[in-house]
This record gives structure tokens, sequence and C-alpha cells, in this order.
């Protein structure tokens, strides 16, 4: 597994090391809700294609713009 992140107002992608994660216990809940929604899509399409990726923002119908936006991409091929 691996992490990418952009550091505020830079648009230069960067491997992460380490992610940390601040927020409220509902916020919490929203990221493991969104996580448990995104593994049954993406396994409902696993044999359809080689990469699939999901964000927070068109899940979450509360997203603001600005916010930090959660991306989850999947590959089924193998590496």
């Amino acid at each position: 597994m691996k992490a990418y992140g952009y550091k505020k107002d830079d648009e230069e992608l960067a491997e992460l090391q380490e992610v940390s994660i601040q927020g409220s216990l509902e916020e919490l809940d929203k990221i493991i809700d969104f996580l448990i929604n995104v593994k049954k899509l993406h396994s409902n399409i696993s044999d359809e294609t080689e990469l699939c990726h999901s964000h927070l923002r068109d899940w979450d119908k509360d997203w603001k713009n600005g916010e930090m936006d959660f991306i989850v991409v999947t590959n089924f091929r193998k590496l």
C-alpha cells in the first residue's frame, strides 16, 4: 500500500511515509462509512478494469469546496 498527498496550496504530488488524520468521531465515522462503500463498489467491478478510484468529495453530500478530499485507488492487476 502506498499513500500520496499534496502540501497545502502545492500541486506536486509526493509519496508519504506517514498519514495522520485529525478530526471528530463523527468525521472518523464518515471516513469509515466511505471506505466500506468503496470496498463494495470496487469489489463489484474488479473484473472489469485494472484500476478504479473513488473520491470522498463525490460520495459525501455535505462536502464543501476547499475541504480535504480522500481518494481511494484500487489496483486490480498484480504487480
